[in-house]
């Protein structure tokens, strides 16, 4: 009897060890697995894609103030570029990123008359401005022209960015041209608030 009593509190003692080693196994790999989680997330939201907070109204209505946007920031090639593209900019004299459109590459010739964008003597439809809005904006400023008359041939190496919202834009034409270096990365989505849901483009 005594034996047998023993023999199963030897077999529960096993068993309860054994499911403590289950146990203690399961957490690290729980604890392994969350790791490699926050590493990934990591890796992604700085390699990958990047959250945006949005300042100011430059943009608008591209963008709004204090939207928040993931931006793509993977493997950005400076051949990749394309004209008009929106890229998010390293602004050195600044705490902040900025985010504008490409205009004018290395070299370019721009000039704008009567609201038209003319680059190396080639008219330029921006089909990317949002008619109405700029309408509503040179009423409500009492202004003909929404982006003002002028004349611009970017130097070697560097970039020039406008805002899509002219009238409200700290951009090239007065804190000047930008080298690719500075360029963060390119387009993206608008995520929050939801109901400005937008690719950036």
């Amino acid at each position: 009897m005594e034996i047998c009593l023993l023999f199963l509190y030897n077999k529960e003692r096993g068993e309860s060890m054994k499911e403590k080693k289950s146990t203690a196994r399961s957490v690290v790999i729980y604890i392994i697995e969350l790791l490699v989680i926050i590493a990934a997330s990591q890796l992604v939201f700085t390699k990958v894609i990047r959250p945006v907070s949005i300042i100011g109204s430059s943009m608008y209505p591209t963008v709004s103030d204090q939207d928040i946007a993931l931006i793509n920031v993977i493997g950005l090639k400076e051949s990749e570029l394309k004209r008009f593209d929106v890229v998010i900019i390293d602004w050195k004299q600044s705490d902040e990123n900025i985010i504008k459109r490409l205009i004018g590459f290395p070299g370019d010739h721009i000039k704008f008359v009567n609201d038209e964008l003319y680059i190396n003597g080639v008219l330029y439809e921006e089909d990317y401005l949002d008619r109405d809005y700029v309408a509503r904006a040179k009423a409500s400023r009492g202004v003909s022209q929404f982006t003002a008359d002028f004349e611009y041939i970017v130097p070697d190496g560097q970039y020039f960015v406008l805002g899509d919202n002219r009238l409200n834009s700290a951009d090239s034409r007065t804190i000047g041209c930008f080298s690719f270096s500075d360029f963060i990365g390119k387009e993206g989505v608008v995520i929050y608030p939801f109901n400005h849901f937008n690719w950036i483009k």
